[in-house]
């Protein structure tokens, strides 16, 4: 196991995780960062129309594209971000 960031045991990323990582990119994959998101994590939009509306992921789709319910005058709805354009408030693990 190699170390991440930190110590503990949870940053700890495996020899097969690493080797698999660079056979990807030695195969041509195009592997890009995106900070972990799940459902239910609680979210502000960076940017746009939307800047600074809070809401949380309900759904995760294809492309790293999130749907987060935003409150809005005692309604819900629905709205497609990248994941670049939100700041993760909190996590829901």
């Amino acid at each position: 196991m190699i170390h991440l960031l930190s110590d503990d045991d949870k940053n700890k990323v495996s020899a097969a995780e690493i080797a698999r990582i660079r056979e990807g990119l030695a195969n041509g994959c195009l592997l890009r960062t995106h900070p972990y998101v799940s459902m239910g994590t609680q979210v502000r939009v960076r940017s746009g129309v939307f800047e600074s509306v809070e809401g949380i992921v309900t759904e995760l789709r294809n492309r790293c594209r999130v749907i987060i319910a935003l409150s809005v005058a005692r309604q819900c709805f629905s709205l497609e971000m990248d994941l670049k354009d939100l700041e993760i408030l909190s996590r829901s693990d």
